[in-house]
């Protein structure tokens, strides 16, 4: 089960981050440099979310 939680969540992040790039052209300097920013931190966020379960689920 939280493999597949891992699976969508991965999904969902990568769908997000190509939706975003498409639209990123039609927004101004600082709104791109906070989109990348929090994406970056989102990033990371779900990189530890997946070890930990990987972690426990070992």
């Amino acid at each position: 089960m939280a493999r597949g939680f891992v699976s969508g969540v991965t999904a969902g992040a990568i769908i997000g981050a190509a939706v975003g790039l498409m639209i990123l052209p039609e927004l101004d300097k600082d709104t791109k440099k906070m989109i990348k920013r929090n994406g970056r931190m989102m990033l990371d966020v779900a990189g530890g979310v997946y070890n930990t379960v990987r972690k426990m689920r070992s």
